[in-house]
């Protein structure tokens, strides 16, 4: 049974966290990581939307009894140029709040775009490169952030609905990528 002086885990990302290819709740990849550490999980997937505002960022940080935060966003925020623009704000407007919070930042998973698009490899191996800086600055001023790359995850896209949004088996590997990660 569940622990009560467990704390939550908040999972913020896109359409693919938010469980919109799932063929039912339980495949999510949060409902799968709850159930794996017996834990809350808060889901914070935008479809679409995953656009770094600093108001997101804002209410996240008032989210009390959090083991940690993971932020997977750059399959929305990372096509444009939210992602460089908007997310060291998103990480500071949570690190003003809870400074000692753990963070853990994802880039996003392969794509039909990275095999049909010269464009997509680009700017995923800027975005990567980007954001592992970024925890490396952080981690120099003393706080507990930290990259991991899932890129590799989806070998083959046919653990895709589309080319994009994970199958079933696809949110399985993702949740077990995750489930690693967080232990």
């Amino acid at each position: 049974s569940r622990r009560p002086d467990k704390k939550k885990i908040l999972c913020y990302g896109t359409s693919i966290l938010q469980g919109a290819s799932s063929s039912r709740p339980g495949i999510n990849i949060t409902n799968q990581v709850s159930r794996y550490f017996d834990q809350e999980v808060y889901n914070f997937g935008f479809s679409g939307a995953a656009n770094l505002e600093k108001e997101v960022a804002e209410i996240i940080a008032k989210v009390q009894d959090l083991e940690l935060i993971s932020i997977d966003a750059e399959a929305n925020a990372g096509i444009t140029s939210l992602l460089v623009e908007r997310l060291e704000t998103f990480i500071q407007t949570i690190y003003d709040k809870q400074p000692d919070i753990p963070i853990i930042l994802f880039n996003r998973d392969r794509s039909h775009h990275d095999d049909m698009s010269v464009r997509f490899p680009r700017i995923r191996e800027y975005n990567t490169e980007f954001m592992k800086h970024l925890a490396e600055k952080y981690t120099a001023l003393g706080y507990k952030i930290y990259f991991f790359d899932k890129f590799h995850l989806f070998d083959d896209i046919e653990v895709t609905i589309e080319g994009l949004h994970p199958t079933d088996v696809g949110m399985n590997k993702i949740a077990k990528f995750y489930i690693e990660t967080f232990t």
